[in-house]
């Protein structure tokens, strides 16, 4: 049994971490801040985990002494998943959040006496306007990013990798998280949810117009993107901790299906979802309209996955952990797309 310190166990991943952590009988110290103490002691999905009130922020992270002395005599694991992930975030607030938090955890872990692992929570947008493929020992190499998210993860992964220290380190790269692969549960619009929300709002104006058989459309016809449900990501995470490192720093791309799904073929997912047989027309993105993206709610930043040159090779967690499979996205599609239309997109934003 390990006992675990959790970073970000009540977000979106988190929550689906500490199902998986519990399953394996691992011992959890949770991180979490005091105002949401309340609402996550009200859920029995967190029974038998020990909460500890504090926050990245805070240069000792732990609201109390006594807390922070009982991590460092007893954790011998850390998972470190909390991130603030807001595409219309300022990069002051993702700087302090994803860099500065990651800096303070890295101190407290080097004054734990029993760690053996620390596994870090990155993601593929660490690999900026990458083109061609990139590989999981790839790292700063001229990075140069279109959003301040994707730049402040670069320098949280960059702390850990440059970190002294005799724990074995694993980065886990993570593609696009979209809701649960079984219920299809997400809570809120984000990524991939700003074009389902868009194409449907077109759906309904194109419907009264049934004569025009083409949809101009942002998007790179060549374009890949990585999506898997929370619920997969959570599984393999939990799963490569659970074989202890014999490396001093390792990292896996954990990307859903292998090689990505093409924009296009999302795009069809989509449409054939809400029932809209349209030809899509590509859009460069250089031919975007700012008043457009305004009109449907759309962040220009989300915009990029849409053009991205990058594909992930994912052939270390292939050999490593051969048994951990990915569905395909087409398998879950249905079952996210219904969730998000009937639960997620109400008043304007139907």
């Amino acid at each position: 049994m390990k006992r675990i310190f959790l970073t970000g166990g009540t977000g979106f991943l988190g929550r689906y971490l500490i199902r998986e952590l519990k399953k394996a009988g691992h011992e959890i110290y949770a991180l979490v801040r005091s105002e949401t103490l309340a609402k996550v002691n009200l859920s029995e999905h967190f029974d038998g985990v020990t909460f500890i009130k504090g926050n990245l922020n805070l240069p000792q992270i732990c609201e109390t002494p006594e807390d922070r002395e009982m991590l460092k005599e007893r954790v011998t694991d850390v998972i470190h998943a909390a991130a603030l992930y807001d595409l219309e975030a300022n990069r002051e607030s993702l700087y302090l959040a994803n860099v500065v938090g990651t800096h303070h955890l890295i101190h407290l872990a080097s004054e734990m006496r029993k760690i053996r692992e620390f596994h870090h929570v990155s993601t593929m947008a660490v690999a900026g306007n990458h083109h061609g493929l990139f590989q999981e020992d790839y790292f700063g190499i001229n990075p140069q990013f279109s959003d301040p998210y994707g730049e402040t993860k670069y320098l949280a992964e960059a702390a850990i990798r440059n970190w002294k220290t005799d724990t074995k380190k694993t980065i886990h790269r993570l593609g696009i998280l979209v809701g649960d692969s079984k219920t299809g549960e997400i809570d809120k619009v984000d990524g991939p949810y700003y074009v389902l929300r868009t194409l449907k709002r077109l759906h309904g104006i194109m419907k009264h117009w049934p004569l025009f058989k083409v949809l101009p459309f942002p998007f790179c016809p060549n374009a890949r993107i990585y999506l898997l449900g929370g619920d997969i990501a959570a599984n393999a995470i939990v799963r490569t901790t659970e074989r202890p490192s014999e490396q001093e720093i390792r990292t896996y791309h954990i990307m859903g299906q292998e090689g990505g799904v093409t924009i296009p073929h999302l795009l069809k997912l989509m449409l054939d979802h809400l029932g809209t047989p349209k030809i899509l027309m590509p859009v460069p993105q250089n031919r975007l309209l700012p008043s457009v993206l305004r009109h449907f709610d759309i962040p220009e930043r989300s915009l990029s996955y849409l053009y991205s040159p990058c594909r992930f090779s994912v052939g270390k967690i292939t050999a490593d952990f051969p048994e951990i499979k990915f569905p395909k996205i087409d398998q879950y599609s249905e079952t996210l797309f219904s969730y998000a239309c009937r639960e997620l997109f109400l008043g304007r934003n139907s």
